[in-house]
Formats: structure tokens, C-alpha cells, sequence
């Protein structure tokens, strides 16, 4: 790979950047299209991966919250990096929160 390659992906790779809750910046992997996959291009093209689900979102798809909160109890030294994580981690708690208060019988 070449100076200029190098540059070209490393720009791809902060435009793919997203901001962190707390102000820190993470990378989420960047992934080939599958056509760019099948047959290896002289030039790669590179295209961000999924956009990363919020608490709000986690929060609205219990099932898939359900999911992801197994993915990341499975592997908790990837999962402790994983922004996706967090925001299950965080809907976990407000949904129980939130079962909780509405469950409490009224006075």
C-alpha cells in the first residue's frame, strides 16, 4: 500500500467516525460491499458499517436488546468497547426502571 492509499484510507476511516456520549471519538470497522468482495479492485472501496442503535432504539426493540445483551455478556472484553453495548446496557436499565415503577401497586 502505498503513501497516498494510506492517506486515502485513513480520511475514509475519521469520516466513518461517530462521537461518544462521554466527548470521546470511536471507529466502527469499515466493510467492503459485497461485490467489492467477491472480485479485489485495484482501489478498495471501502463503505461504513451499520449505524449504531441508541438507547432509544434498544429501548423500542426488546427482543434485540435481549439479543445484544447476550452478544456482549458473551464476550465482555470486545463489548466493553462497543458503543452498541453501552446503549444496551443503559436501555437494560431504564426498561427496568421503568417495569418497575409501573408494577408498584398505586396508594
Amino acid at each position: 500500500m502505498t503513501f497516498i492509499e494510506r492517506i486515502s484510507v485513513a480520511g475514509l476511516i475519521s469520516v466513518s467516525a461517530g462521537f461518544g456520549a462521554a466527548g470521546v471519538f470511536y471507529l466502527r470497522p469499515l466493510l467492503l460491499s459485497q461485490q467489492q468482495a467477491t472480485v479485489a479492485p485495484a482501489t478498495p472501496v471501502l463503505v461504513p458499517a451499520e449505524p449504531i442503535r441508541t438507547v432509544t432504539w434498544f429501548k423500542a426493540h426488546r427482543t434485540e436488546l435481549r439479543g445484544k445483551l447476550a452478544l456482549c455478556g458473551d464476550n465482555p472484553g470486545l463489548g466493553r468497547h462497543d458503543p452498541e453495548c453501552a446503549n444496551a446496557t443503559e436501555a437494560k436499565s431504564q426498561v427496568d426502571i421503568e417495569d418497575f415503577v409501573h408494577s408498584a401497586p398505586a396508594n
